[in-house]
């Protein structure tokens, strides 16, 4: 039997899997969001005049137990007719334009198809990597994973960055107990003006 996966779906599974860990680090997960709400507009647009840009929908907001509230950009990269559905750094402009919501930490998670070849997880999964962090030094989080579907049970495994070109397998499935979410690169906007009040009506009328 074939199960056509899709981003929402993996969204959806990834969200289900990390609220049941025995050890849940996470308050609240909200997931598929849009912002573009009246509600939303016209509050901004009292405040400062004019209507805000609302986009991109946000794949995952995390709320930790310190109160951060945490957004990722995820993305599905997929392989048809040997050509990839996206770039490897696709999805790193759209994570960055989180942080016009004041969110404390945004990031971009890159999930590989099963189809793919190890050898080619590891090669695009580490560009992104490096160019995230050796070249451009982003304040933006980052992680790979692998996926992979067992009597139709998806599992991700966790992948770690070993140099240009390569990689490793951290953890077999991101539900293991030696695996944990870090968050280790704040927001460095997400207190000024504008970014603070719409991190205040985020919390208002989407993380409820």
């Amino acid at each position: 039997m074939e199960y056509k996966l899709t981003e929402k779906k993996l969204v959806v599974t990834l969200k289900n899997k990390l609220l049941n860990l025995n050890n849940n680090p996470f308050k609240g997960i909200w997931i598929n969001k849009r912002l573009n709400r009246e509600c939303i507009i016209n509050e901004y647009k009292e405040e400062f005049g004019y209507k805000p840009v609302l986009q991109p929908e946000i794949d995952m907001i995390f709320r930790t137990p310190d109160n951060k509230l945490n957004a990722i950009e995820v993305k599905y990269l997929t392989k048809k007719n040997s050509a990839f559905s996206f770039s490897y750094y696709f999805g790193i402009g759209q994570a960055l334009s989180l942080k016009r919501f004041g969110f404390d930490h945004v990031g971009l998670w890159l999930l590989v198809d099963e189809n793919i070849p190890i050898k080619e997880t590891n090669f695009y999964g580490s560009a992104a990597w490096s160019l995230i962090r050796n070249d451009l030094k982003l304040n933006l989080e980052y992680s790979y994973f692998k996926i992979y579907i067992n009597k139709g049970k998806i599992s991700f495994k966790v992948m770690q960055y070993k140099g240009d070109g390569h990689g490793f397998k951290l953890v077999n499935n991101i539900e293991d107990k030696k695996f944990g979410i870090t968050w280790k690169y704040p927001n460095e906007i997400r207190c000024y003006d504008k970014p603070k009040f719409m991190r205040n009506l985020i919390e208002k009328y989407i993380c409820i």
